[in-house]
């Protein structure tokens, strides 16, 4: 992953929230050497360096542990972001966003390029990840001095495209699998593990080359069992994701 920079010359971060993005962004940077506070809304002491139950007002908490911060980490919900990164205890520190959509005046914004699940990762892992900021704003390596991830650029007003392309791409392809795992399984019989192997051979086939990857009846054009598809999904929503999906691959080949 690269050095660690000397640790005077790294700065100390505060990590406000406490979500799924804090619990892995605590572990990139802690287990990377850098020092953080953390803080959250919520008493969890794994999350809070100033205890709840000595400061109960959790903008009090923000103020006190921002004290020797010199940036702060807005792990946060879009919605709250503004909100925190506008208390007076922060406005002159370094503030960064990771919102993939939004981009707001004074703030940085690094988004991870990544799916984050309940289980912690490997720093290997971490490290690859690569983050898309804003053109005219901090760049990646300013904000986190020593850490060696990809980084690119784009321009704010990219950003809602950007992420919506993302989050079709991530979540939608999640939606369709339990969707097909549900099914195969409560209304075939089929197991979980017979779906696996096709599931690794997709994403291994797509990431090889998204150009040809698209396999069966709708690379062929076979028009048949396209339709025949379509009748046996009538009365499921996913009859409608089937159809616009088709429609999607016939507005690409014009």
């Amino acid at each position: 992953m690269g050095r660690v920079p000397e640790r005077k010359a790294a700065p100390t971060y505060l990590l406000a929230g406490s979500g799924r993005l804090a619990k892995h962004l605590k572990r990139y940077l802690s287990r990377s050497g850098y020092e953080l506070r953390l803080w959250s809304r919520n008493g969890d002491p794994a999350f809070n360096s100033i205890s709840a139950k000595r400061v109960p007002d959790p903008f009090e908490r923000l103020a006190l542990a921002a004290q020797d911060a010199s940036c702060v980490l807005l792990a946060l919900s879009d919605a709250a972001i503004p909100e925190i990164a506008g208390h007076k205890a922060l406005s002159r520190k370094l503030r960064v966003h990771f919102s993939g959509a939004h981009s707001w005046p004074r703030l940085h914004g690094a988004h991870p390029l990544m799916s984050f699940g309940p289980e912690l990762y490997p720093l290997k892992t971490y490290a690859s990840i690569p983050f898309v900021c804003e053109k005219g704003r901090a760049s990646f390596h300013r904000l986190f001095p020593g850490l060696r991830n990809p980084s690119f650029t784009i321009e704010p007003e990219q950003k809602p495209l950007y992420h919506a392309l993302c989050s079709m791409s991530g979540n939608f392809t999640a939606l369709l699998w339990q969707a097909a795992f549900e099914h195969l399984d409560g209304k075939l019989g089929l197991p979980r593990a017979a779906l696996e192997p096709y599931l690794r051979q997709v994403c291994a086939n797509i990431a090889r080359d998204p150009a040809s990857a698209l396999t069966g009846p709708l690379s062929r054009g076979d028009g048949g069992t396209l339709s025949a598809h379509l009748a046996a999904l009538k009365g499921s929503p996913l009859k409608n994701v089937y159809a616009s999906f088709l429609a999607l691959h016939g507005a690409k080949k014009q």
